[in-house]
């Protein structure tokens, strides 16, 4: 659950509080790949790797944003 910037864990074996580590979901490497193929596979890798993922720093359950 996301409270501010904050987090509560929902491994029911970890119950972290506190602050949670956020990355992107895409690879900047393979988008930079996919444009120089061409411009429609790039733009749809970008679409679809958009966004973030958030990482309990206690037991590295990986969760994405919607």
């Amino acid at each position: 659950m996301f409270f501010g910037k904050t987090m509560i864990c929902p491994n029911p074996n970890c119950g972290f509080e506190g602050k949670m580590k956020k990355r992107s979901r895409g690879s900047t490497v393979l988008l930079i790949l996919l444009f120089c193929v061409g411009i429609i596979p790039g733009v749809l890798y970008l679409c679809l790797a958009s966004g973030w993922k958030y990482t309990c720093p206690n037991c590295h359950n990986e969760w994405s944003s919607a």
